[in-house]
Formats: C-alpha cells, sequence, structure tokens
C-alpha cells in the first residue's frame, strides 16, 4: 500500500511522472488493486499518454465489470478522442451500474450530443439536473447550450445565467450566453458577455468566434466602425 499511498499523494499534488511510477510499482506488487489501475489511467491521460490511459481503464473494467467509476472513465476518455461510438457503449454500462450519478449523464448527454442525437441527449441532461446527488459545475452549461440549439431560449436563458454567474472565468458561458442574448436582440447584453468572454483567456479560435460575435452585435446596434473592427479581429 505504500506506492499507492505514494501514487495518490503525487496525482493529488498533480507530478504525474511520479504518480505514475508508483502506481506501477503498486501494481506490480498486486495486480489486482482496482484504485491504482484507475488511477493511474487518470494521470496518465492529464499527462496526454492516452493510448496508456485506455489501457488501464480497459484493464480496469475487465478486472471489476459492474464498476460503473471504470467504465465511466473508459467512455469519457473515448469522448475526447472522438470516439463517439466505444464511447456510448461504455457511458450507457456505467449509467447501468449507477443510475443516479450525474457526471456520468452528463456526459452521456455530450456523446449523443456529439453524435447528432439531441433527444437522447435532452433526456440525459434532464436525469442529470434531477439526480439528488452533487450535480457537475459545467451541467447548466451544457443542458443550456443544447437547449439553445434547440431553440428553446426562454428554457435555456437560466441555464446559461447561471453558469456564467458560477464559471466566470469560462469563455464558453460567456460566449453561449451572448448567443442567447443576440438570438434575443439584446444585444447590449450580449456585449457585455463578450466582453467577459475576451477576459477569459480564450484560445485564438475562441478570440475569432468571439469578435466575430461582437461584429454582429455592433452592427445590429448601428455602431458600424465598432463593427467594422470587430470584424477585422476576427480576421486576424
Amino acid at each position: 500500500m505504500q506506492y499507492y499511498r505514494e501514487g495518490s499523494r503525487a496525482f493529488v499534488e498533480q507530478r504525474l511522472d511520479a504518480a505514475i511510477v508508483a502506481l506501477k510499482q503498486s501494481l506490480a506488487l498486486d495486480p489486482k488493486q482496482l484504485g491504482a489501475m484507475r488511477l493511474l489511467g487518470l494521470s496518465y491521460q492529464l499527462a496526454g499518454r492516452l493510448d496508456e490511459a485506455e489501457l488501464q481503464f480497459d484493464a480496469a473494467c475487465r478486472l471489476a465489470p459492474n464498476d460503473a467509476e471504470s467504465w465511466f472513465y473508459l467512455g469519457r476518455l473515448w469522448y475526447v478522442r472522438n470516439n463517439f461510438d466505444k464511447a456510448l457503449t461504455a457511458l450507457q454500462t456505467a449509467a447501468r451500474h449507477a443510475p443516479g450519478d450525474a457526471r456520468i449523464r452528463e456526459c452521456l448527454a455530450l456523446t449523443l450530443e456529439a453524435a447528432g442525437d439531441w433527444t437522447a441527449a435532452e433526456r440525459e441532461y434532464r436525469l442529470a439536473a434531477r439526480t439528488g446527488a452533487k450535480q457537475p459545475a459545467t451541467l447548466p452549461l451544457n443542458y443550456g447550450a443544447l437547449l439553445l440549439k434547440l431553440n428553446r431560449a426562454a428554457e435555456s436563458e437560466p441555464l446559461l445565467q447561471r453558469a456564467a454567474a458560477e464559471l466566470p472565468s469560462s469563455w464558453q458561458a460567456h460566449f453561449e450566453l451572448a448567443k442567447l442574448y443576440c438570438h434575443t436582440d439584446r444585444f447590449e447584453a450580449a456585449l457585455g458577455e463578450l466582453k467577459a468572454a475576451l477576459a477569459s483567456s480564450p484560445t485564438a479560435e475562441e478570440k475569432a468566434r468571439t469578435h466575430g460575435l461582437m461584429a454582429v452585435a455592433y452592427s445590429r446596434l448601428g455602431r458600424h466602425e465598432e463593427a467594422r473592427l470587430a470584424a477585422l479581429a476576427a480576421e486576424k
């Protein structure tokens, strides 16, 4: 157990190389440690070593086929890798074993959404929102964004407003709320959210999308010079 404790501590401290070494040593002594196997997979995933992470999660699922956590980690990894068919199978298995886990329901909803099944995705978001257990902080954002895609702005708005308030450093939360405000012709409010989005350290692609939507909002407000400058910034 010493190596497992060392690996766990290193993982919490984000010393991933040390965590990997210690957890491998622990598993060399006892290859049937489910917790060490899962934690090693997470360490590999955070270190960007996705093939090795997949092997660990797959081994954990084979060791404990009724363990929802292992299936969740495997499904989430396949979702990240855009392998949606495999992700669906793993996440549906996880949901069968832990139907009240909101994390699993949210990840399953995201996977269904990515696969184009928006009706099933909405059902999973609803189930996630109804669970009594602790819900992921991203749930209002992801659920609200789907409802906006479905042109259900009235249902989407409170969720996206909550997301922007609770995730103030999230570019996506501010951008999705700005999209909703533009959709409902509240362009000044949209500009406020877009400025907050730009202050959240967005990527180059996110900056371009933000400036592009700002150009639309400024244009609809008749502020044509600001619209021109925003459009130019979107092209950089």
